[in-house]
């Protein structure tokens, strides 16, 4: 049998096998291009590499992966995404199993990248970003990641306050906003001088109207926002 398979008609098909050999092979130049090459030779490198992800079909991403998409992300100059990936790969760390200090030759770089984008972001903001990360499901992760540069700026080319999601209401954005910091609904109900009832009916509101099952979700989505302007609060 070879290497791949086809129908008549058809596109020959990457075997898992190849799949997985082009992913670790793209993983390593992306994060070449990350380290000496330009930004844009890094966003092109890491554009190849999601494909090749989504080709493979693969549920989870290694913390060394995740990492090395935040650091295309830090080099593009998008820290708020860089600091969820980071978040995001210490959680895909610990849930291999393994440290990231543990990867010698890569720790010293990573933790460069994230220096840096803790630099540029403030000590409060890196770590509410990179809590969002952490957070984040094996699923969540994996959507998040495989976002391209491209889409994640045209999205927020759109985002006022007022019309980032016409269907939420000024106050939910302020609830959301206060999820993202970690708030329990109690501490947001004494934060906005609000009843508890009334947060948990906001909640419940911006799950519905995002179609969100989960607090998660709108960490990350809050997060993702939180970049374009800080005037929700």
């Amino acid at each position: 049998m070879g290497a791949r398979s086809c129908t008549p008609g058809s596109k020959p098909v990457p075997n898992t096998t190849e799949l997985y050999s082009k992913n670790y092979l793209l993983d390593a130049l992306t994060r070449t291009d990350a380290e000496y090459g330009t930004p844009s030779e890094a966003s092109a490198t890491l554009r190849k590499l999601q494909h090749s992800i989504a080709q493979s079909g693969v549920s989870s991403l290694a913390g060394d992966t995740l990492a090395t998409i935040g650091w295309v992300a830090g080099r593009t100059g998008d820290h708020t995404r860089a600091a969820v990936l980071y978040g995001a790969a210490e959680t895909a760390c610990r849930n291999h199993g393994f440290a990231m200090h543990a990867l010698a030759l890569f720790a010293v770089p990573h933790y460069r990248h994230v220096a840096h984008t803790r630099t540029v972001l403030g000590d409060e903001e890196f770590r509410l970003h990179r809590a969002a990360g952490e957070r984040m499901t094996e699923n969540q992760i994996l959507q998040y990641a495989l976002q391209n540069k491209s889409a994640c700026t045209r999205s927020s080319r759109t985002a006022e306050p007022a019309d980032r999601d016409p269907s939420l209401t000024r106050r939910e954005l302020q609830v959301a906003e206060l999820i993202r910091r970690g708030l329990a609904n109690p501490q947001i109900a004494e934060h906005l001088a609000i009843s508890l009832r009334t947060v948990q009916t906001h909640v419940t509101n911006i799950m519905n109207k995002l179609d969100f099952r989960s607090r998660t979700q709108i960490v990350v989505w809050a997060t993702q926002q939180h970049s374009t302007t800080r005037s929700w609060r």
